[in-house]
Protein backbone atom coordinates (compact mmCIF):
# COMPACT_ATOMS: atom_id res chain seq x y z
CA UNK A 1 0.00 0.00 0.00
CA UNK A 2 1.24 3.24 -0.61
CA UNK A 3 2.17 5.23 1.80
CA UNK A 4 0.71 8.73 2.43
CA UNK A 5 2.01 11.38 5.05
CA UNK A 6 -0.30 11.91 7.76
CA UNK A 7 -1.55 15.13 7.58
CA UNK A 8 -1.85 18.15 10.31
CA UNK A 9 -5.38 18.58 11.15
CA UNK A 10 -7.71 20.71 13.49
CA UNK A 11 -8.66 18.60 16.13
CA UNK A 12 -12.26 20.32 16.20
CA UNK A 13 -13.10 18.60 12.91
CA UNK A 14 -12.16 15.21 14.46
CA UNK A 15 -13.32 15.18 17.51
CA UNK A 16 -16.01 13.09 17.40
CA UNK A 17 -14.11 9.87 15.68
CA UNK A 18 -10.85 10.18 17.84
CA UNK A 19 -12.23 10.61 21.39
CA UNK A 20 -13.29 7.57 21.70
CA UNK A 21 -9.66 6.00 20.92
CA UNK A 22 -7.71 8.27 22.89
CA UNK A 23 -10.33 7.75 26.10
CA UNK A 24 -9.24 4.37 25.14
CA UNK A 25 -5.49 4.56 25.28
CA UNK A 26 -5.40 6.52 28.22
CA UNK A 27 -7.79 4.12 30.18
CA UNK A 28 -5.14 1.86 29.95
CA UNK A 29 -2.59 3.80 31.86
CA UNK A 30 -2.19 2.99 35.48
CA UNK A 31 -3.12 6.20 38.05
CA UNK A 32 -3.26 8.50 34.61
CA UNK A 33 -5.10 11.63 35.22
CA UNK A 34 -5.18 13.05 31.52
CA UNK A 35 -8.69 12.74 30.03
CA UNK A 36 -9.48 13.30 26.15
CA UNK A 37 -10.26 16.66 26.47
CA UNK A 38 -6.87 17.95 28.42
CA UNK A 39 -5.69 16.75 24.62
CA UNK A 40 -7.96 18.25 23.04
CA UNK A 41 -6.71 21.50 24.89
CA UNK A 42 -3.66 21.25 23.98
CA UNK A 43 -4.07 21.21 20.13
CA UNK A 44 -6.38 23.80 20.28
CA UNK A 45 -3.60 25.62 21.93
CA UNK A 46 -0.98 25.07 19.46
CA UNK A 47 0.83 23.16 22.57
CA UNK A 48 0.56 20.19 20.57
CA UNK A 49 -0.39 18.67 17.07
CA UNK A 50 -2.96 16.28 15.85
CA UNK A 51 -1.92 14.32 12.90
CA UNK A 52 -3.75 12.16 11.03
CA UNK A 53 -3.53 9.81 8.05
CA UNK A 54 -5.79 6.22 6.63
CA UNK A 55 -3.82 4.26 9.43
CA UNK A 56 -4.53 6.22 12.56
CA UNK A 57 -3.06 9.47 13.90
CA UNK A 58 -0.72 10.88 16.46
CA UNK A 59 -1.01 13.62 18.69
CA UNK A 60 2.79 15.19 19.24
CA UNK A 61 4.31 17.79 21.34
CA UNK A 62 7.28 19.38 22.01
CA UNK A 63 8.94 18.45 25.66
CA UNK A 64 11.98 20.44 26.75
CA UNK A 65 14.26 18.86 29.22
CA UNK A 66 13.99 21.20 32.54
CA UNK A 67 17.93 21.20 32.99
CA UNK A 68 19.66 21.35 29.48
CA UNK A 69 16.86 22.45 27.40
CA UNK A 70 17.17 19.68 25.19
CA UNK A 71 13.87 19.48 22.83
CA UNK A 72 12.80 16.49 21.89
CA UNK A 73 9.37 15.26 19.77
CA UNK A 74 6.90 13.34 22.30
CA UNK A 75 4.93 10.80 21.12
CA UNK A 76 1.93 11.64 23.47
CA UNK A 77 -0.81 9.56 21.41
CA UNK A 78 -0.45 6.67 19.00
CA UNK A 79 -3.42 5.07 17.90
CA UNK A 80 -3.37 2.47 14.47
CA UNK A 81 -7.07 1.49 13.15
CA UNK A 82 -4.98 -2.12 12.58
CA UNK A 83 -3.54 -3.18 15.31
CA UNK A 84 -0.18 -5.23 15.10
CA UNK A 85 0.79 -4.81 11.75
CA UNK A 86 4.03 -2.62 12.94
CA UNK A 87 2.31 0.20 10.83
CA UNK A 88 4.37 3.23 12.53
CA UNK A 89 7.50 1.82 10.89
CA UNK A 90 6.32 3.66 7.45
CA UNK A 91 6.61 6.86 9.48
CA UNK A 92 9.51 6.82 10.75
CA UNK A 93 11.39 8.91 8.04
CA UNK A 94 8.44 11.34 8.33
CA UNK A 95 8.75 11.45 12.50
CA UNK A 96 12.22 12.05 11.77
CA UNK A 97 11.61 14.91 9.85
CA UNK A 98 9.14 16.62 11.87
CA UNK A 99 11.39 15.92 14.69
CA UNK A 100 13.87 17.85 12.79
CA UNK A 101 11.79 20.85 11.51
CA UNK A 102 10.61 21.27 15.24
CA UNK A 103 14.78 21.55 15.99
CA UNK A 104 14.11 17.99 18.28
CA UNK A 105 17.52 16.31 19.28
CA UNK A 106 15.50 12.91 20.27
CA UNK A 107 12.22 11.58 19.63
CA UNK A 108 10.32 10.10 22.80
CA UNK A 109 7.51 7.66 23.12
CA UNK A 110 6.05 5.95 26.08
CA UNK A 111 4.11 2.70 26.15
CA UNK A 112 1.92 0.29 28.05
CA UNK A 113 2.27 -2.08 25.92
CA UNK A 114 4.93 -4.57 27.12
CA UNK A 115 5.71 -5.64 23.22
CA UNK A 116 6.59 -2.40 21.91
CA UNK A 117 10.00 -2.40 23.71
CA UNK A 118 11.30 -5.19 22.28
CA UNK A 119 9.99 -4.12 18.87
CA UNK A 120 11.09 -0.55 19.51
CA UNK A 121 14.61 -1.52 20.66
CA UNK A 122 14.83 -4.06 17.50
CA UNK A 123 14.63 -0.93 15.40
CA UNK A 124 17.07 1.76 16.87
CA UNK A 125 15.28 2.90 19.57
CA UNK A 126 16.76 3.02 23.34
CA UNK A 127 15.03 2.24 26.85
CA UNK A 128 16.28 5.66 29.29
CA UNK A 129 14.18 4.75 31.81
CA UNK A 130 11.48 2.88 33.62
CA UNK A 131 8.91 4.68 35.50
CA UNK A 132 7.46 3.08 38.58
CA UNK A 133 4.36 4.50 40.68
CA UNK A 134 2.52 3.62 43.39
CA UNK A 135 -0.84 4.89 45.08
CA UNK A 136 -0.40 6.84 48.46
Amino acid sequence: MYFKEPQLTDIREVWEEIRGPINSILSEIPFCKVIPEDIYSECVNKRAELYVSSRGFMVLAIDTEFFSKTRSLLIWIAYVYEPGKHNWQKHVEWINRIAKEAGCEYIKAQSVVPEMEEYAVANGWKVTERIYMKEV
